[in-house]
């Protein structure tokens, strides 16, 4: 009853949006969708910016392994009009067409014989009739070529992308891969609108991503003088069904159809002579045939990820590449092998056969046929632990080849089964880097399941999930069913927790969330074609997370029914075709860029709300007077919301009180604008002109006002970044030093960048600031840094989510007592300015690691005066210091295991173990070499002790330097065999002893003292000193524990205030400890010792105890022996 009572409720719903409207004849498709495996949340594919093909280049065996989002698409509506000379049969569509929507040359922006996408006209067309015919002439022109990137939903950002890449030589080049001139003209529009293509007799050419990434093209009609179809072109759409390649066709292009959703035959016609790589990946392809014998080569992967069996092939052929067929059904006579035969059963051209396929093989080469039932899924199926389902038996894994309906029984050896574990019909092994092929089409859940686990179904083909009955459900995990193409779903009414990603890239058109829903999770519902949001009294719901409903296609949307809704996050339904909202009455807070490119002109907002983000409303249509969305907060603005970049506040609220106003302008009138950079300073003038316009204005507006008080005090916050940048920038040009010089331009680059950025935190500012004072130091060869000992670090990193592995590097600077500094990110760097063997630019932190790569860097200043015994005696939870970051944790970990790297190479030279300050504020020991020796020899008169004796020294130019008269501080790292200093002494020339005033920590001992010569640092005595060898590559250094203090100087005075001098003309015998320098260290580790074992005082003894058995024995044998 409530299943029926539900659909009841959906179907008024739907039909109360619909009739006010009346465009039954024209209501989009919902059915055919996106499938896509990229792997999101923000941080893990920006999915709707990847066009670049040479993102798909890599070679990578999984799908998630793609640059470019490869996607699988579907549709459902079967009614199809046969046409042999069409890609894909156009479906019959009974569609009564206004005059006005009817497709005419002005709906399009041409240029001679080229057609270049939408004009403003067709786009707003499109938004009513979905089925677009292209013109044919242009005057009296033939229009024979589709543009590249011409009719991309997302152009206006992928042409920038595309044409901004570097080629071979540092080349930037605006041509595609046919030699035309990419020009960004058209306009870009909701990926859900263009449903269908007729492209009308006369054209030859369809160019690079003409039409990809339009998830619901379902019908697409060629004309028969059509001759090539270039990369990407018809990638990542939605047909169904069978292929006919047109008669006329010549070549493809790499990539055309990747996952475009066909399924069925693939018919080759013979004018076609070149099928491109990797052409047909990623479809549902069963079976192929070749009409000609014009065909040479089968390219790389050019049939990946399909449903081949077993195909006839062209004698022609003479190059198959081993990857062509991979991961398909295969032949199950032939142990699920793809079997490639020809007319005959003749191999002229001398095939090979692969793992991946058999040419013509022998019957001797078949396998027997497991007994299994494959319409029957039992507990043998299925693998368990207690009330856990974890996956698919041998068995099982065996009868989903076959079987694609999946049932999981309630009880499975007479236990209830509860939960499925994470990833346990995930259709990708992430750790073995290969496609199970699963495929599952339909699953039905047991009765009493609770739980469905992180991945659990990602990657299939299922169209829908019904959980409606299953009242026990109250979680749905990360990414459960991403990537699939589900397009119902009915959920149950205690479902609480929709987790992040967890139906991100499906064909969802309808939604009805139920009451009891308490998280929508980051992306959960990203990239679908939802077009109605359905959401009845939800009062545990009071955040939507970010990017949970990015792109899709809603139209209204009421929020009403969470009553306790506080927070809208980021992006959360940016990329719609919003044209009315409704907020409930507890609203306070809506993110950056969360409505974001829609249709949105006004809105109304309870006076509830705290905070509007200034980019909330971006690319919006606004209203006609303002040319922006016009914000009304019912009542008065009573916290002080500033106007944003696209929308403006109650507009008839006129400012009053302009004090506020009056400072800012003081505080700009205050500043030194001839510290600042030349653009910085005229930014400021003109702000100050601004300010001075405003308070002269008699009708200024409290939104107006309120918006330049935000933006002056943020671009006044900010202003420390460009005075660092201009300093760092003179520092390069008076340096000669390439390397520093290049570490330091990255900064000012990404300074430079993110200046005006407001989603950096003041976290990652400050951060910011340090790295760029830290860097100038390292290049003017002054403070701290530039006397540090630098050690490269290195962690491939390997996670369990659905994204390659990278390489995380770290350059990490040291003090001589193993105190880290300073860690600098280079992990951009690793591969930088070199090609893949496609001549591709190797990119290692790419679109898949980039946002959880951004979100793990903000740990690296909590590493600042941590040491290095610290990270190699403590995990990235137990050392307490470093940021918890949830959504990024495996990258957090994998920069600690960067640093750890590091730090086992970071070992100290003795003789350059010690830092000297001066505490006259005097430099002129910059210049000169530091030596510290560690001398071989005793004193008399500390016979009592045992000693380290130390002779330092400055020289110049070789030569001992005398510096008198002046106050230093000295910090000696202590013997790390023995434990406290008892006391310090200097010996003068003539061996007279001189106790000094000392403080000591674990690690180092300091005192003062006005002139150099010899010191000694006397321990205490044992009479039983450790005997065991001391590793010389175990690193040095502990956390600053505050240790004992020697006499009256206040203990660990030196954490924090001594420094190296030493510089680029000290030598050292480890490379990777070289002070001032800034060497660094391979990735790879040769001969790494392991750290060698101490004996501890009970073994000495435990051996001394043997010995002396030993000789009773032996007295007792001789005794013995005489008798």
């Amino acid at each position: 009853m409530k299943k029926i009572l539900k659909k009841v409720i959906a179907f008024i719903f739907i039909f109360s949006l619909i009739l006010p409207t009346y465009s039954f004849a024209k209501s989009s498709d919902v059915n055919g969708g996106l499938k896509n495996n990229s792997k999101d949340l923000k941080n893990q594919k920006n999915v709707d910016n990847q066009k670049k093909k040479e993102f798909e280049k890599k070679d990578k065996i999984s799908k998630d392994y793609s640059k470019k989002i490869e996607s699988k698409v579907e549709n459902k509506d079967k009614n199809k009009v046969e046409d042999k000379n069409s890609l894909q049969q156009l479906k019959n569509r009974n569609v009564t067409e206004d005059e006005d929507d009817k497709w005419n040359i002005s709906d399009f922006v041409v240029e001679g014989e080229i057609i270049y996408g939408f004009s403003q006209k067709g786009a707003l067309k499109l938004s009513k009739n979905g089925n677009v015919k292209l013109p044919s002439k242009n005057g009296q022109t033939q229009i024979t070529t589709v543009a590249s990137f011409a009719f991309d939903p997302n152009k206006k950002v992928d042409i920038p992308d595309y044409v901004g890449r570097e080629e071979d030589g540092g080349i930037k080049s605006s041509k595609d891969v046919d030699g035309f001139e990419i020009k960004n003209l058209g306009v870009g529009f909701n990926d859900t609108l263009l449903k269908s293509v007729t492209i009308p007799d006369g054209y030859k050419l369809i160019c690079q991503d003409a039409f990809d990434f339009n998830k619901c093209l379902s019908a697409i009609s060629l004309p028969k003088t059509i001759t090539r179809i270039s990369e990407y072109s018809f990638a990542h759409i939605a047909l169904d069904g069978d292929l006919v390649l047109p008669s006329s066709l010549k070549t493809l292009g790499d990539s055309a159809f990747m996952g475009s959703g066909i399924s069925g035959t693939l018919t080759i016609d013979e004018a076609l002579t070149d099928l491109g790589e990797r052409t047909f990946k990623e479809n549902r392809i069963s079976n192929v045939v070749f009409k000609g014998q014009n065909i040479t080569k089968l390219g790389e992967k050019v049939f990946e990820d399909n449903c081949i069996t077993k195909i006839t092939i062209p004698k022609s052929i003479k190059e198959i590449k081993d990857d062509a067929f991979n991961e398909n059904s295969g032949d199950e006579n032939y142990g699920y092998i793809v079997t490639l035969w020809t007319d005959d059963k003749t191999n002229p051209n001398n095939l090979k056969d692969t793992p991946f396929y058999l040419i013509n093989p022998s019957d001797d080469k078949k396998v027997q046929k497991p007994d299994i039932n494959y319409n029957v899924w039992d507990d043998k199926d299925f693998e368990t632990d207690k009330n856990v389902l974890k996956g698919f038996s041998k068995i099982g894994k065996l009868k989903v080849r076959k079987n694609k309906n999946l049932t999981i029984p309630d009880e499975i050896n007479g236990v209830k089964i509860t939960e499925i574990a994470d990833g346990a019909f995930r259709n990708i092994d992430i750790e073995n880097n290969y496609l199970r092929k699963y495929d599952l089409e339909t699953v039905v859940f047991p009765k009493y399941i609770e739980k469905i686990g992180d991945f659990a179904f990602q990657s299939n083909y299922l169209t829908e999930v019904d959980v409606q009955d299953n009242e026990s459900l109250t979680k749905i995990g990360k990414c459960a069913f991403m990537d699939n193409k589900i397009n119902t779903l009915s959920l149950n009414d205690g479902l609480k927790v929709i987790d992040d990603a967890a139906f991100h890239i499906n064909s969802l058109g309808f939604v009805f969330l139920p009451s009891s829903i308490e998280k929508i999770g980051m992306s959960a519902f990203r990239q679908n074609n939802i077009s109605n949001l359905m959401l009845l009294n939800c009062p545990n719901l009071t955040e939507i997370g970010e990017m949970a409903f990015l792109s899709n296609a809603i139209e209204t949307l009421d929020l009403t029914a969470i009553p306790n809704l506080k927070k809208i996050g980021i992006q959360s339904f940016a990329q719609n075709i919003i044209n009315d909202i409704k907020f409930p009455s507890g609203i306070e807070e809506i993110k950056e860029q969360a409505f974001m490119d829609n249709k949105i002109k006004e809105v109304n907002i309870p006076d509830s709300i705290k905070k509007i983000a200034f980019n909330a409303f971006d690319d919006n249509i606004g209203v006609e007077k303002y040319k922006k969305v016009e914000v009304e907060i019912e009542g008065k603005n009573k916290n002080n919301i500033p106007d944003g970049s696209n929308f403006v506040i109650n507009v008839d609220e006129i400012s009053k009180d302009r004090k506020e106003l009056e400072e800012v302008v003081r505080k700009i009138s205050n500043l030194n604008l001839d510290q600042f950079q030349d653009d910085t300073k005229k930014l400021f003038l003109d702000s100050k002109a601004e300010g001075e316009s405003l308070l002269n204005k008699k009708d200024l507006r409290e939104g107006q006002m309120l918006k330049y008080i935000f933006e002056t005090n943020f671009l006044i916050d900010r202003s420390n970044i460009d005075i660092l940048v201009k300093k760092a920038k003179e520092s390069i040009s008076k340096s000669t030093d390439k390397e520093k010089n290049s570490l330091l331009q990255s900064k000012i680059d990404y300074a430079e960048k993110n200046f005006k950025n407001s989603a950096l935190t003041k976290r990652e500012v400050n951060r910011l600031e340090n790295e760029l004072k830290l860097l100038t130091d390292l290049v003017n060869g002054t403070g701290e840094i530039s006397k540090a000992i630098m050690v490269q670090g290195h962690h491939e990193l390997k996670t369990p989510l659905s994204i390659p592995s990278y390489h995380i590097v770290v350059n990490v600077y040291f003090d001589t007592t193993g105190k880290i500094l300073y860690v600098l990110d280079r992990s951009y760097d690793v591969g930088k300015g070199k090609k893949s063997k496609y001549g591709v630019d190797i990119e290692n932190v790419d679109e898949d690691n980039a946002g959880y790569h951004k979100l793990a860097l903000d740990t690296l200043c909590d590493y600042t005066g941590l040491y290095s015994k610290d990270i190699l005696n403590n995990t990235v939870d137990s050392i307490g210091k470093i940021t918890k970051v949830e959504k990024a944790k495996y990258h957090v970990e994998g920069f600690y295991n960067a640093v750890k790297d590091a730090c086992l190479d970071f070992k100290i030279d003795e003789n350059k173990s010690c830092n000297v300050i001066s505490l006259d504020d005097d430099e002129t020991i910059r210049d000169l070499k530091l030596v510290i020796k560690k001398l071989d020899e005793k004193v008399d008169s500390l016979k009592d002790y045992t000693t380290d004796i130390f002779d330092i020294h400055f020289e110049k130019n070789n030569k001992e330097v005398n510096i008198k008269d002046k106050k230093f501080k000295v910090t000696i790292v202590k013997d790390k065999k023995l434990k406290d200093v008892k006391k310090v002494c200097y010996i003068s020339d003539d061996g007279k002893i001189q106790d000094l005033t000392f403080s000591q920590n674990d690690e180092t001992v300091s005192f003062e003292t006005t002139h150099f010569s010899k010191y000694a640092l006397c321990y205490q005595k044992s009479s039983s000193n450790p005997t065991s060898p001391t590793n010389p590559t175990n690193p040095i250094g502990s956390g600053g524990s505050s240790g004992s203090s020697g006499q009256t100087t206040p203990s660990g005075s030196n954490s924090s205030s001594s420094s190296s001098s030493s510089d680029n003309s000290s030598s050292s015998s480890s490379s990777s400890s070289q002070s001032g320098s800034d060497n660094t260290k391979g990735h790879n580790k040769v001969n790494k010792k392991s750290l060698l074992p101490k004996t501890s005082i009970s073994e000495n003894i435990f051996e001394i105890y043997l010995l002396f058995v030993s000789f009773v024995v032996l007295i007792f044998l001789r005794k013995i022996k005489r008798s």
